[in-house]
């Protein structure tokens, strides 16, 4: 005998877009919206918290002598110092030279 847990109906309005996109991988995933939603539920009573980071995200604008930086590598009056593994790696050698006077 499975004992099964009550369930409820839960309504969202979401981007049409969005959803399309996401259903495909969730196809992938062998998951649909209900069991997705169920897996997140359980995640934020678990942790007590959101399982991800939320957070406002600023473009990145690169300073004057970044831009000065990238523009001698694309003429090839310099060389780019890489590979990094990850951008923040990029940004932080790209603007080693900025606290310079």
């Amino acid at each position: 005998m499975s004992s099964k847990s009550p369930t409820t109906r839960l309504s969202v309005r979401v981007n049409l877009k969005a959803k399309e996109n996401a259903e495909q991988v969730l196809k992938d995933l062998g998951l649909n919206f209900s069991e997705l939603f169920n897996l997140l539920l359980h995640q934020v009573a678990m942790k007590n918290a959101v399982p991800f980071e939320l957070a406002v995200s600023k473009p990145y604008v690169p300073s004057v002598k970044s831009l000065e930086k990238i523009e001698n590598i694309e003429r090839g009056a310099a060389q780019l110092a890489g590979p990094f593994e990850t951008f923040e790696e990029y940004k932080s050698w790209l603007e080693e030279d900025d606290d310079e006077v």
